[in-house]
């Protein structure tokens, strides 16, 4: 294929000059431009050529085209090159060059590394624009909520790599548990009213949702009981004198607690009470409780003297006295 690089300049000052390339001949491409400068002109096309405010201001007249060298090439993009290394060897007006690395993933991943750097240079100049116009900010989270969501699950499950997410998530928590904990101890006593009249709304959406949820937090529980042990013990080791001054602190409370809730959670069956949810669902998987049940299934009738009990031992008991001896005779006899 044969391509060829031209120069389109001004003819009172060749300092104003573009640089193109096309696989046209010359004449034709020239026309092209006249064409497509009349369209931008009467506002018929918004994209423009660099080139096209100075035939505005001096007149398309005054401009003229001159081929500069013609390439054996394999396609446009190899075309490109030359026009490129042609821009930068004359002062022309170009404005883009047309190859480069845009779009290309080494692009991509320099620009992603620069916005970072310089958001995290510029940190306090971003807090500050945000707080100066919060409100905005909160209308058009309020007027977006759909489109916002929308594009998030878009983010979500066009990620390929899940797991570098994930990771980097975990290692900010742990890095920034402190800054969390206050953010969130912030947020809670700014919001009080408003979490309190959520939770009075939707009462039964979140028994739902953690209905839902308890057979994978069961699964999660079962796969990972050894780690989760591991982590309770390890953190209880780390803030012993914290729980310990908490409890002394709030001695009368658990007090007053425990006495009015004394009651809250029973057992008829064992006659066990408990203040504390936890303890009595611990009770209820006990093997007291599993007994009882069972001997509160079972049960043992006779039918010659209306007799019942629960027991196997005062059943056999029942069935070696008087009583029983004299009943069954009568029923035999009277059938």
């Amino acid at each position: 294929m044969l391509g060829r690089i031209y120069m389109i300049y001004y003819i009172n000052d060749k300092s104003i000059c573009y640089i193109g390339s096309t696989f046209k001949n010359i004449l034709n491409r020239y026309k092209d431009h006249e064409l497509y400068y009349n369209e931008w002109k009467n506002g018929f096309v918004k994209g423009k050529c660099a080139i096209y405010p100075y035939f505005k201001e001096y007149g398309f007249d005054k401009f003229k085209m001159k081929l500069i060298k013609e390439y054996n090439v394999i396609d446009k993009r190899h075309l490109y090159v030359y026009e490129t290394l042609w821009i930068k060897k004359s002062k022309s007006v170009n404005i883009r060059q047309p190859f480069g690395l845009c779009g290309t993933k080494i692009y991509k991943e320099m620009y992603k590394n620069k916005k970072r750097n310089h958001y995290r240079e510029n940190k306090e100049l971003y807090k500050e624009l945000y707080r100066k116009n919060i409100d905005y900010y909160k209308e058009y989270i309020n007027n977006n909520k759909d489109k916002i969501k929308e594009k998030a699950k878009i983010y979500r499950d066009n990620i390929i790599d899940k797991t570098k997410i994930q990771e980097y998530n975990k290692t900010y928590r742990n890095n920034n548990k402190d800054k969390i904990k206050e953010k969130a101890k912030i947020h809670y006593e700014i919001n009080k009213d408003k979490i309190k009249e959520y939770r009075d709304k939707n009462k039964n959406n979140i028994k739902l949702k953690r209905d839902i949820n308890k057979d994978k937090q069961k699964e999660y529980y079962e796969i990972n009981k050894d780690k989760i042990k591991e982590n309770q013990k390890d953190y209880y080791k780390i803030n012993k004198d914290k729980f310990k001054e908490y409890y002394q602190t709030n001695k009368d409370k658990f007090k007053n607690y425990y006495e009015e809730n004394k009651d809250k959670y029973k057992c008829e069956l064992c006659n066990y009470n408990s203040s504390i949810k936890g303890n009595y669902t611990i009770h209820l998987k006990s093997k007291k409780h599993i007994k009882n049940e069972e001997y509160q299934i079972i049960k043992y009738e006779c039918k010659y003297c209306n007799y019942i009990t629960k027991l196997k031992n005062s059943y056999k008991i029942h069935l070696e006295t008087m009583k029983h001896f004299n009943n069954k005779k009568e029923y035999i006899n009277k059938s």
